[in-house]
């Protein structure tokens, strides 16, 4: 599931920036503190999932969801529904 693998990637990232300097990662390899099996491409499509540092504490995931616009009604997320892409600000 991909919504799964976000948050699965979420709480990766957000353990890097509690490890480190309160700040989320510029990128997502390399970080042995926060070393476990995060799936970064998605199962079904073998696409990986996108990763951006946007400021020193928010971020996007993105990933090709079929039904975007249900996804973020059902699970009230700040889904971009045209991009996949979700932003999330790490709060310490």
């Amino acid at each position: 599931d991909r919504l799964e693998d976000l948050r699965d990637i979420r709480e990766f990232v957000e353990c890097i920036a509690d490890a480190k300097d309160g700040k989320v990662p510029i990128s997502l390899v390399g970080h042995e503190i926060c070393d476990w099996n995060v799936p970064m491409v998605d199962p079904h499509s073998d696409t990986p999932y996108h990763y951006e540092m946007l400021t020193n504490t928010a971020y996007q995931l993105c990933a090709d969801f079929e039904d975007a616009d249900r996804l973020a009604d059902r699970y009230d997320l700040p889904l971009d529904t045209t991009s996949g892409c979700i932003t999330w600000t790490y709060r310490p």
